[in-house]
């Protein structure tokens, strides 16, 4: 059985009251109860609605993978307060209607209906498709109750008359209390057993939720023991009664004590408020006026108070005063609608519509402490008889129940599913001549996320944004051209691998036209990319300005269910800065900040890893919390990295020049922190001294070394025995290596050293710097040595070849190393875990 969970209860305006409490704490407790029954639960969450989007994705991410928190693009300005928004409110019910019927449940839950009147939120029940099984957890029927206090206005009447209309249409009501559901038998005259009391209840405190419990009285300016009220503002809730009774104690205990409203209440229910106990006589700061507080504040509000009361004549349920015994706070409250079902003591009960019997009963709160006693000790016992695995279970029992004895015909598939949602959305765009374009664009959008993609495989975006717009040929390039061409490679009938591409802030569109260049195709076409719950973003490419300018895309991907992973090549422009320049300087730092923000970070080696962690730990408070730090190596056969050919004419000479003498070879682009000035200072004195050997040094020109590149263009022993080959092909490299004696790696920092395992795979000594990355990729296969200065590296040389004929020096040839085949594997198998 698959239930589908509409969660906007968590998302909407209501995400600041009991609702949005209930519908948090409820939700874990069916999930997993649901989990015990083996029934699969899907939430729904409304794309409208985008600042709790990632919040619900981290609360609910240890209770389901992201794959299950499935994201709808409802339309904005759909609240009935915009009185133009008729038409986009329409089509937003058709989309989401859509999208629930997509996902085949076996019956949809609704957690908050009757929402949507002064915010983006949506619901509706059989606007496009009468045969879905539909749940709601009814609240309350407040306004049905209380026509005239809150149906004022035709509007008002209108928006709440249409939702009990679509109510009604609901297979089942879960209501949060008796009292809730007596309501619904005698107000909507709907069948005994199509209404079910599942109650409700209040978290565990756990000692981190109490220690986490903020002392904030003085911050509110409460200097004195207090009476506590938290909740909403509106009539039912009889604050200006409670006012009037605090006014009316006697003196002596009023002064003993300070009244406490916490909550978010409309700044004009606040301002009469605040003039009704200035005209009662109260001083400044009698009653004192919380606002909306976190749970962090509102703890320890509870913790703090002397007592709770509760003063509301209409509750569907009475959820603070169950929170306020579970802080053992003594609760007092109103003898009607569903607080006696919380509450549960006579003693503790007042009539609230008589501000005497409440001012008598919180007098004696405030003076009577046997009387305070009492209630605490019964409030222990009371609360144990609510709980949210309780409700959790009455909900399944009656929703497995229903399922089991009606079996609904299944909703249409995408074939009959996509031409209704299109005839009945034009239907309402026909109806509606104040949309503009604008809107018929936001509609659009709606349908196409609203309906399964036509490739259902879980989709890997991988961004070669750099590649894509020019190959520098650099060693970042050859692993993106490496790593790619083996992730294509990679795909199934499970998971697809598209290549994607950035070039402003207009988000990421697939390199069609990139990938059939490559195979010799037509040109495609670069559509923009589709994502769904499940996918992932591998930023595989470096390219820093582009990350960041499509950073709100890629906060828009997490909020659909996509993780995000970056790869990391080094922290060298921050680790060593003197030795970059100021352009790669700058752009590094807030391009890994950018990065920390997302899932993961995935570096090409265990030491940058824990350079990335070490580094971002100490510089980026913002920081995803939940950052996942991991790595994998680099791959090192250049015949699958599809390797550039051609031989330069002056290689016929250079190769034979190579054999004539031992050899040694730098592999690299000439920059500072490559070493590259010390191994040539070393040389010098090695020729000083009369040891004959090569130095070839292989690779371009870099930054910040024109002294040195100069140096080398004019050097004496150009060409004859110190070679520098700026632009060798890789099937030159592969020659240079085969004719050479031994691999030097004197790099200060690497993000992985990938000469490394090319020299092995060609059987060649290694002398590399003793630096972490290299003992990681070489552990003993290489001869390591110390020091900045050019003896020292003379030195190591020295001794290296004369230990070599001795057999003494460590040998590569046995060193393990992976094919771009088996890296690729190894970062898929890091982005997309077992079982994933």
């Amino acid at each position: 059985m698959r239930i589908v969970v509409d969660l906007q209860g968590a998302q909407n305006e209501s995400r600041f009251r009991g609702i949005g409490r209930y519908t948090k704490d409820f939700t874990k407790a069916l999930i997993a109860e649901a989990k015990r029954r083996g029934i699969e639960i899907v939430l729904a969450l409304n794309g409208a609605l985008p600042e709790s989007l990632l919040p619900l994705r981290a609360e609910f991410g240890a209770d389901l993978p992201q794959s299950a928190i499935r994201v709808w693009d409802g339309l904005v300005n759909t609240s009935q307060f915009d009185h133009a928004g008729g038409g986009r409110r329409h089509a937003s019910e058709l989309i989401r209607e859509a999208f629930l019927a997509s996902l085949r449940p076996d019956l949809v839950l609704v957690t908050d209906l009757f929402s949507g009147l002064a915010d983006d939120s949506t619901g509706s029940i059989g606007a496009l498709l009468p045969n879905i099984p539909t749940a709601v957890i009814l609240y309350d029927l407040i306004p049905l109750r209380y026509r005239e206090e809150y149906l004022e206005s035709r509007m008002h009447r209108d928006w709440y008359h249409g939702k009990i209309e679509h109510l009604k249409r609901a297979q089942l009501l879960l209501a949060i209390s008796d009292y809730t559901r007596r309501e619904a038998l005698d107000l909507l005259a709907v069948a005994p057993q199509a209404v079910v009391n599942i109650s409700g209840a209040v978290s565990e405190m756990t000692v981190a939720d109490l220690e986490a419990a903020s002392d904030c009285c003085a911050e509110f300016g409460i200097r004195q023991p207090f009476l506590l009220y938290c909740g909403g503002s509106d009539t039912r809730k009889n604050l200006p009664r409670l006012i009037d009774a605090y006014a009316m104690m006697p003196a002596e205990v009023r002064n003993a004590c300070q009244l406490v409203l916490a909550g978010k209440m409309p700044d004009v229910h606040i301002a009469e408020l605040h003039q009704r106990a200035a005209g009662l006589g109260l001083a400044e700061g009698r009653v004192v006026f919380t606002g909306y507080v976190e749970d962090a504040v509102l703890f320890g509000l509870f913790s703090a108070a002397l007592g709770f009361v509760f003063p509301s004549y209409s509750e569907g349920f009475g959820l603070p005063a169950l929170e306020a015994m579970t802080f053992d706070l003594p609760v007092i409250g109103a003898n009607l609608s569903s607080i006696p079902e919380v509450i549960a003591n006579p003693e503790a009960m007042f009539d609230p519509f008589s501000t005497e019997a409440i001012s008598a009963t919180m007098a004696r709160l405030v003076i009577d402490g046997d009387y305070r006693w009492r209630l605490v000790e019964f409030g222990k016992v009371q609360r144990q008889k609510f709980s949210w695995a309780q409700s959790a279970t009455r909900a399944l029992d009656a929703i497995t129940s229903y399922v089991s004895a009606h079996a609904a015909p299944p909703p249409p598939d995408e074939a009959a599913l996509k031409p209704l949602l299109l005839q009945r959305t034009r239907e309402v765009i026909a109806a509606d001549a104040t949309l503009n374009d604008r809107d018929l664009l936001s509609i659009a959008a709606g349908i196409d996320t609203a309906l399964p993609r036509a490739d259902r495989r879980r989709h890997i975006y991988v961004d070669i944004s750099e590649l894509h717009t020019r190959d520098s040929k650099s060693g970042v390039q050859r692993v993106v051209r490496s790593v790619m061409k083996n992730l294509l490679l990679l795909a199934s009938d499970d998971v697809a691998i598209v290549p994607v591409y950035a070039t402003g802030d207009h988000g990421y569109r697939r390199a069609n036209r990139w990938l059939a260049k490559g195979r010799g195709d037509r040109e495609g076409r670069d559509d923009a990319i589709d994502v769904r719950a499940g996918d992932v973003f591998l930023g595989l490419d470096l390219q820093h300005h582009v990350v960041e300018a499509n950073e709100s895309a890629l906060i828009r991907m997490r909020e659909r269910g996509v993780t995000v992973y970056f790869v990391v090549y080094d922290l060298l422009p921050l680790l060593l800065p003197k030795m970059f320049s100021r352009v790669v300087r700058e752009a590094h730092g807030p391009w890994l900040s950018t990065v920390a923000k997302f899932d993961g970070i995935i570096a090409i080696s265990r030491a940058v890893a824990y350079e990335a962690h070490d580094w971002i730990e100490a510089n980026v408070p913002e920081r995803n919390p939940a950052l996942r730090i991991t790595w994998f190596h680099l791959g090192a056969d250049i015949g699958d990295s599809q390797p550039t050919m051609g031989m330069p004419p002056d290689s016929a000479s250079i190769l034979p020049a190579l054999a004539e003498r031992p050899t040694f070879l730098m592999v690299g682009t000439l920059e500072p922190r490559k070493g590259y000035a010390q191994t040539i200072a070393a040389f010098e004195r090695l020729w000083a001294s009369g040891v004959d050997a090569n130095l070839v040094l292989v690779g371009k020109k870099g930054w910040q070394v024109d002294e040195l590149a100069n140096h080398l263009e004019s050097h004496g022993e150009r060409n004859k025995r110190l070679f520098w080959l700026n632009a060798a092909s890789d099937e030159y490299l592969d020659k240079i290596y085969a004719a050479s004696t031994c691999l030097i790696a004197a790099s200060l920092g690497e993000g992985f050293g990938l000469p490394l395992i090319e020299a092995a795979q060609h059987g060649l000594p290694i002398i590399a710097r003793d630096i972490p990355v290299f003992r990681e990729v070489a552990s003993d296969f290489a001869f390591y040595f110390q020091g900045e200065d050019p003896s020292a590296l003379a030195g190591a040389i020295t001794n290296w070849l004369r230990l070599r004929p001795m057999g003494r020096v460590p040998q590569s040839k046995d060193m393990p190393w992976f094919t771009w085949k088996q890296s690729a594997q190894q970062l898929l198998a890091v982005i997309l875990p077992a079982g994933s």
